[in-house]
């Protein structure tokens, strides 16, 4: 909670250059995380947000934790002063040291005790299955860590809203296929860490599975994903007895 980080007697807080930056999604969740509901009601008001605050939580009323960091990124999307100076002059006019903004801004390096020949594999579905239902109501969290837009999370909401583990199931194998970032277990581990979940849960799942089995199993996905890839028309039609070089197809 912020009480907890914020003291009057703590003198640092950020450089003019990282204040004039804009909070990732990852330092606004960790700011949302670390708000108690009255503290910000209070903040909203000093980032002029009150009306925003009231209508997600009104759409949100049984997580408070969702809508807390909803209210964050839409100050991001629609304000132009949306930066650190904001939130610190929002802190120093409710009386709380900004020295919270440099934890806000300091990533916990994520540390396991799993063989480091696991960390750059892609997990199974099996392993995504099994972990979807030992991580609790934070599909919303996890999902923004992982680089999921508001929208899809909303999707998945909707689509499930009562079955967290469904939630959270999709929300891995959305972030399984968009493959912006590799999707691997070191990956997902450290998204559970940057939502104060830890990593036990997944070191669980992963304490019976094979390493050989495991990456047969990503060689197998990705010659699948080859196949399944649509072809051009113009491919279908023969050209005599030629057969396609399977590297041009790829290509």
């Amino acid at each position: 909670m912020l009480q907890h980080f914020f003291s009057k007697s703590e003198h640092s807080s950020l450089s003019d250059d990282a204040l004039s930056q804009i909070p990732s999604d990852i330092e606004l969740l960790r700011f949302s995380t670390n708000c108690v509901s009255n503290q910000m009601h209070e903040l909203v008001s000093y980032l002029e947000m009150s009306k925003k605050w009231d209508s997600i939580t009104h759409n949100y009323p049984n997580d408070i934790e969702v809508a807390k960091y909803l209210v964050l990124s839409k100050l991001k999307e629609i304000k132009v002063q949306s930066n650190f100076k904001a939130l610190a002059e929002a802190l120093t006019k409710m009386d709380i040291s900004t020295h919270f903004l440099c934890q806000v801004r300091r990533e916990r390096r994520a540390e396991t005790d799993l063989p480091l020949e696991y960390l750059d594999c892609i997990p199974t579905d099996e392993i995504l299955d099994k972990l979807a239902p030992q991580i609790g109501q934070v599909y919303f969290q996890l999902g923004a860590v992982i680089g999921l837009s508001i929208g899809t999370l909303e999707t998945i909401q909707s689509n499930n809203p009562r079955d967290l583990a469904a939630q959270n199931r999709e929300v891995l194998f959305a972030w399984r296929k968009d493959k912006t970032v590799k999707p691997t277990i070191m990956v997902l581990i450290q998204a559970l860490v940057n939502i104060g979940k830890g990593a036990r849960c997944l070191q669980e799942v992963l304490k019976n599975v094979d390493l050989k089995t495991l990456k047969e199993s990503e060689e197998v996905r990705g010659e699948g994903a080859i196949s399944k890839e649509p072809k051009n028309t113009s491919e279908q039609k023969p050209h005599g007895k030629k057969k396609k070089s399977k590297k041009c197809s790829i290509a």
